[in-house]
């Protein structure tokens, strides 16, 4: 016990009488180990108990008895019972206004003649504390207990033939719960004369167990007994009749936290887009084993009816599937769209008009859940609508929710196959289509109603990919859901092109809609209703439409950006990461307005402000400068085409350049035509915030240099042209001599990065370019968007790449300071210790090592005689040979130098002993004491090496030696033979070991 306690002084007791009657039982009292007894009892109580019993033992010089300490025992307890509090410590917290809420309980209390609980004498203690039991033998006492059915174990009255098992959960606190106030004085009539589980039911004890439902309805017996309305309500149990129902109290406060969390789905869609943009491009991967299989069903499944539609089946992984739960949810959903269109007609009207279509278009039709066709397998698909406001038009989108559950929490799509990601890269869809001069863009229609995966593979190896293989190349790159972007460098080529491609989708049975394209004439043979515009008149300048992310305008063949309206919101984190993740940028046009945004969010990150916190006023400010000027973006135009022609060479440009808070890479195409004029255009471009450990501009540099390398490495492949020349361009000196080294000689950090880049560009030529004529400086320190509209270095490059006369920047030299980030090689001689001798590690006893390695040598010698012993001198010898043995191996350096007479090393352990072999060639401590009147052990004691195995057989022995004795006793024993380094700190590892001492 550690303080004053209740239930461990009663749990003490109760084992200190188990413990006497069991010992009695077997006819051995403790009369002869009472003093022992009575003194380990002692040991259990808590300081103050143990005070108070000394207070009352001290006084006398014989030893207390068994009697004593009992009868101190039990008095003590009443003491404390009597002493225990009365109200229970109420628990407050402290809440945002600061003001404190305080938890009560109330309990009832019942006054009536306590009745005896010894079933033997009827006194109020419990049976095993009673003289009258404990005088009686041992068949009494059983006899006694079987006669009132209590427990042989604990002498309580719960059943014995009635076992249960369960399972309990340990925990340091329960409950805050006490019975604390009361309010009733006179007893319940009707509850006269019952056993109750808790005769002491208005005590303040606390609560030491709370029962399950299924243990309370385990222990619950038939009998209930009722009072009034006011009063509480008996209950007969196996462990008594229990207590419920209402009382009167004097405070009814009740404590109520109510807890919400809610997802903004909005700003999570906006940010893992924004992070999307972010990644590296996309590499291919290998298969997985899910995907092999859902490619290998849709390979085995899918068919074409009498139009050439494709028919698929759902990839299950169940066959055994049945979601006939998901009516729930469908139907609670189902509710609450009716009542939404109650209060919006509009929706009302366009939903009813999309489910007629639905049904007309035989994408759906009715079933009875009934009919034997479905053989129970169901599935309930919620749906609801979403408006959107599109091109000025309202836009109803219904969607299919197949991640709903059924009540055992299986959905739809968890009981699908993961196919592969067949969609290009968005960004790679854009890039490839600047290429052509003559443009084309169109949708197939309810591609997502009218086939639930891609068909496009399968089209192209059913035969047509060999008639129309200017369609096919279309449909395996240039398809994002159902846009499809392509084109031409020639009119001829851009009919034949677009006549492959509604043929091959045709065929598929995929209608093709809203066409446009930058030429009229390509539209003259579509049909007006499957264009995007019904009217002939060409595109005006300022007219434009959404594809893929970006707005286009065909009549000036440009791209555009579009951006929300900005509400009045309160400066938060949450406000800047939504605004900045609505500027959606796939080829990084916009990196120097975005990296101004990441720059603050990554800022405000650091200051460890909570999502709904106000920004601080510098930030604030500079959020808002910032937000204020977003709507110029949508004066920023990028030219679509990038004006090349098939004879025309082209050149790939890329620079690099970071700042203390970004690194940027940017990426542009030179166009260099027949007559030697040239033109640039920006291709992509990408920039990171710097990362929040601190790190060296150059560092910085290479990374910048290593994002470049990344992106040309990947638009190289997407561009699909002949490249004449790739050139990279940055303003460090420092990272070119590293990349024009090297990575070997760098260290780990820089060579990595060096090794990507000469890895992902290996033909490339790295040039110097001056600060002012980096682009790239552009998205690594940031521009507002009104600066960015006309930025004609961001646009277009540096003025001299579409010079056609005159040099290149000449760089400076080299920086060769880069002695910091150079290799340094470290070559560490070391010599490997031989093992130690196996046979010694056999041995756990030194005196058992002993005695057989001298057996051992008599029988070389000679043939052992029955009935011989060892001597001595035998015994001796042994010991010597092992000590010899030992510090050959672990001195083997000193040993050879004073064998040599030779100076020991001065890294030597020995060096200060003054070592010396005798003439048994053992290593031992020299010094003045050759002269003292010692014995030649002590005076000249074995060096023995601290990690032998000898020297822990050693150590062992003495320490029994010295009857388990401590460090100090132990050591001064080893040492008068024997000198051992180190040798406190290993005997203090011995004696931790030893399994005595414990």
């Amino acid at each position: 016990m550690k303080s004053e306690s209740v239930s461990d002084l009663k749990r003490i007791l109760q084992c200190v009488v188990t413990t006497v009657g069991s010992f009695e039982s077997i006819e051995r009292p403790i009369k002869s180990c009472e003093d022992l007894f009575v003194h380990m009892i002692v040991k259990l109580l808590d300081p103050r108990s143990r005070r108070d019993w000394e207070d009352l033992v001290g006084g006398t010089s014989e030893p207390a008895s068994y009697d004593e300490v009992k009868e101190f025992l039990e008095k003590r307890l009443q003491t404390l019972e009597a002493l225990h509090p009365q109200k229970a410590e109420a628990t407050t917290s402290k809440t945002g206004d600061n003001s404190a809420r305080t938890a009560r309980s109330h309990h009832a209390q019942k006054q009536e003649a306590k009745r005896g609980r010894c079933s033997l004498c009827r006194e109020d203690h419990f049976l095993m504390l009673c003289k009258r039991f404990q005088e009686q033998s041992a068949a009494d006492r059983k006899k006694h207990v079987e006669t009132n059915h209590l427990c042989l174990n604990c002498l309580g009255k719960h059943k014995v033939r009635s076992p249960m098992t369960i399972s309990a959960l340990i925990l340091p606190r329960l409950t805050v719960y006490t019975g604390a106030t009361i309010v009733r004085q006179e007893p319940w009539s009707h509850l006269h004369g019952l056993e109750l589980a808790d005769p002491e039911f208005q005590a303040t004890d606390p609560v030491d167990i709370l029962l399950g439902a299924d243990v309370y309805a385990a222990i619950l017996d038939s009998g209930v007994i009722k009072g009034n309305s006011r009063e509480p309500m008996a209950q007969r149990t196996s462990l008594g009749w229990i207590l419920s129902g209402a009382i009167e109290a004097l405070n009814n406060h009740e404590a109520t936290h109510s807890h919400s969390c809610t997802l903004d789905k909005t700003l999570v869609s906006l940010v893992k887009r924004l992070w999307e943009q972010e990644k590296a491009p996309r590499v291919p991967v290998p298969l997985t084993a899910d995907e092999l299989r859902c490619e290998d069903l849709f390979s085995q499944t899918h068919s074409r009816d009498e139009n050439g539609r494709y028919i698929v089946r759902l990839p299950l992984n169940d066959d055994e599937l049945d979601l006939s739960g998901t009516r729930t949810a469908a139907g609670r959903l189902l509710s609450y769209m009716e009542k939404r269109f109650a209060r919006d007609v509009q929706l009302q009207t366009l939903y009813r008009d999309f489910m007629r279509e639905y049904e007309d278009l035989r994408h759906m039709s009715p079933i009875d859940a009934r009919e034997p066709t479905t053989n129970g397998r169901l599935c309930f698909l919620p749906h609801y609508g979403v408006l959107k406001d599109a091109d000025g038009k309202v836009k109803l989108r219904v969607v299919f929710n197949g991640s709903s559950t059924s009540p055992g929490g299986t959905s739809l799509n968890s009981k699908l196959h993961i196919g592969q990601n067949l969609l290009p890269a968005l960004p790679d869809i854009l890039t490839r289509w600047r290429r052509h001069k003559h443009a084309m863009a169109t949708d197939i229609e309810k591609i997502l109603r009218a086939i639930p995966c891609h068909p496009f593979p399968a089209s192209a190896r059913d035969g047509r990919g060999d008639r129309y293989p200017l369609g096919a190349a279309v449909l395996r790159c240039n398809v994002y859901v159902d846009d499809i972007l392509m084109g031409a460098d020639t009119l001829t080529e851009a009919r034949d092109l677009q006549l492959q491609v509604i043929q091959i989708c045709k065929a598929g049975g995929f209608p093709l809609k809203k066409w446009s394209a930058t030429d009229p004439e390509l539209l003259e043979d579509i049909p007006a209703a499957d264009k995007l515009r019904s009217d002939l008149r060409a595109w005006e300048p300022h007219e434009s439409h959404s594809m893929l992310g970006l707005r286009w305008h065909p009549g000036v063949d440009l791209f555009s950006f579009s951006t929300r309206e900005i509400k009045p919101q309160p400066t938060t984190m949450r406000t800047v990461l939504s605004i900045t993740a609505q500027l959606y940028d796939p080829l990084g046009w916009l990196a120097p307005v975005v990296v101004r945004a990441k720059i603050l969010i990554q800022s405000v990150l650091l200051q460890g402000l909570d999502w709904d916190t106000p920004l601080t006023p510098r930030d604030s400010e500079l959020w808002a400068n910032l937000k204020a000027d977003v709507p110029n973006i949508e004066r920023v135009r990028v030219p679509r085409w990038i004006c090349h022609q098939p004879e025309d060479a082209i050149e790939l440009h890329g620079f690099a350049d970071a700042s203390e808070r970004a690194f940027a890479a940017v990426l542009y195409i030179r166009v260099i035509g027949l007559d030697g004029q040239s033109k640039v255009f920006m291709i992509a471009a990408k920039s990171k915030v710097a990362p929040v450990k601190q790190v060296s501009l150059p560092r910085l540099e290479l990374c910048a240099a290593a994002l470049l390398s990344t992106l040309v490495s990947h638009h190289r492949t997407i561009i699909e042209q002949q490249i004449t020349g790739i050139h990279f361009w940055s303003y460090s000196t420092v990272i070119l001599s590293w990349i024009r080294s090297y990575s070997s000689r760098w260290k780990t950090y820089v060579a990595n990065r060096v090794a990507e880049v000469q890895r992902n560009v290996p033909d490339a030529c790295w040039h110097y370019t001056p600060g002012d004529d980096n682009p790239a400086d552009c998205a690594s320190r940031g521009l507002s968007p009104s600066e960015l509209v006309q930025h004609e270095l961001w646009w277009k490059g540096p003025t001299w790449l579409t010079t056609t006369s005159g040099p290149w920047p000449a760089g400076p030299a080299l920086d060769l300071s880069t002695e910091e980030e150079r290799r340094t090689a470290s070559h560490v001689t070391t010599r490997q210790r031989r093992d130690e001798s196996v046979v010694l590690t056999r041995f756990s006893s030194l005196h058992r090592l002993l005695r057989v390695s001298a057996w051992c040598r008599r029988w070389l010698r000679q043939p052992i005689t029955r009935g011989s012993t060892l001597t001595a001198d035998e015994l001796q010898t042994a010991e010597e040979t092992w000590i010899r043995t030992s510090q050959t191996w672990g001195f083997p350096d000193e040993l050879a130098a004073v064998t040599n007479g030779k100076e020991l090393s001065r890294r030597s352990p020995l060096l200060k002993l003054s070592p010396f072999v005798d003439a048994k060639g053992i290593l031992r401590i020299g010094g003045r004491l050759r002269n003292a009147s010692l014995p030649y052990d002590e005076k000249r004691p074995a060096i023995l090496p601290s990690e032998s195995h000898l020297t822990r057989l050693i150590m062992e022995a003495g320490h029994r030696r010295t009857l388990h004795g401590g460090v100090q006793s132990t050591l001064g024993l080893l040492r008068q033979r024997f000198w051992i380094p180190r040798g406190r700190t290993r005997v203090k590892e011995i004696i931790h070991r030893c399994v005595t001492c414990l």
